[in-house]
């Protein structure tokens, strides 16, 4: 229902693969953030076919689905990045996929990358021009 209020909706993967997920958000699962993606898709889509037969019919997301990660707190390559982007572009119908550096301010966890060891700008440049 939030979809006929909000011009776009972003549902963030967080991490480009199941086990940085699981490593930093064991509480979250690809598959579950997939079947909300699915869901936005379905109803995008359905929204359209009716809008073909009745002249009124609501918006809904008009501005499309968003999805966001975050890259370098895990040792995910950029191999895994863009496989993972495209993919969610594909069968989701993405408007757009965020990439967000990872800014390491955590002293307390020995998974997390240290502090001062924060990934090149240029690589999430790279990745958007990709």
């Amino acid at each position: 229902e939030a979809g006929l209020y909000a011009d776009r909706m972003s549902i963030n993967l967080e991490m480009p693969t199941e086990v940085g997920l699981k490593t930093f958000a064991p509480e979250k699962s690809h598959q579950e953030v997939q079947k909300d993606l699915g869901l936005v898709r379905d109803r995008l889509i359905q929204l359209k076919d009716e809008r073909q037969i009745i002249k009124h019919v609501p918006k809904y997301v008009p501005a499309g689905q968003t999805t966001q990660m975050v890259v370098g707190a895990h040792q995910e390559s950029d191999q895994d990045v863009l496989f993972m982007a495209d993919k969610h572009y594909k069968e989701f119908k993405l408007k757009r996929v965020y990439f967000s550096g990872y800014i390491p301010i955590n002293t307390e966890n020995n998974y997390l990358p240290a502090v001062g060891s924060a990934p090149p700008l240029l690589r999430e440049n790279r990745l958007y021009q990709s």
